[in-house]
């Protein structure tokens, strides 16, 4: 592939995967503010090592080659395209809590998603779905240490399950990972509305 010379587009194509602000983007990853971002666009900083290590952290499906040089793909690897998830019914506190101890029903294979720990399925709360609907929760462990404006996260704290949707204002959610036992980010839910069920026609959302 022809080396991309432009570190901004490289930053800019990571935020675009994550699904969030810029700004979001650099608290995600531990930044104390996108001015560190900001400044890799006006051209001022290169993308330094420090950088990509806390992005890959975070995005391991990034490679940290093509990120620091514009080399070779942006995916570590182009099969991670398309996603295999481990799919558990049955309880969900116990899934939530010792998923790695158990055996998947099946597994999922869900295209541009990126790394998910688990497939779950969960009832959306009432006033947010349709009588019949059908949901299918995409969840990665979470590794913040606070919850990030406009994302979706469950919770787990003794054996009460929450479900998170946080608005994008005010930036600052108050919320940290530690108040909780578990804390997962929903990368991406399948919705199986009620007329479909029958059909087996799904709908993807991504995070």
């Amino acid at each position: 592939m022809t080396p991309i010379n432009d570190n901004w587009a490289r930053i800019s194509a990571v935020v675009s995967h994550a699904q969030l602000t810029t700004n979001s983007f650099a608290h995600h990853i531990g930044l104390p503010s996108g001015e560190n971002l900001y400044r890799i666009k006006r051209g001022m900083n290169g993308i330094s090592r420090d950088l990509a290590e806390k992005i890959t952290r975070f995005y391991p499906e990034i490679n940290i080659g093509w990120l620091l040089t514009g080399y070779g793909s942006m995916f570590v690897d182009e099969a991670q395209l398309t996603s295999q998830i481990p799919f558990f019914r049955g309880n969900q506190y116990d899934i939530l809590t010792g998923y790695n101890k158990m055996q998947p029903e099946y597994n999922l294979f869900i295209p541009s998603i990126g790394h998910c720990d688990l497939a779950l399925e969960m009832s959306e709360p009432k006033r947010a779905r349709r009588t019949g609907d059908k949901t299918i929760y995409l969840l990665k462990k979470s590794e913040e240490k606070t919850f990030a404006a406009g994302r979706e996260y469950i919770s787990v704290k003794e054996n009460c399950i929450t479900l998170h949707k946080l608005p994008k204002r005010p930036r600052i959610t108050g919320l940290k990972t530690e108040d909780f036992d578990i804390v997962y980010i929903v990368r991406g839910k399948l919705v199986f509305p009620d007329e479909s069920v029958k059909t087996g026609k799904q709908k993807q959302t991504r995070k």
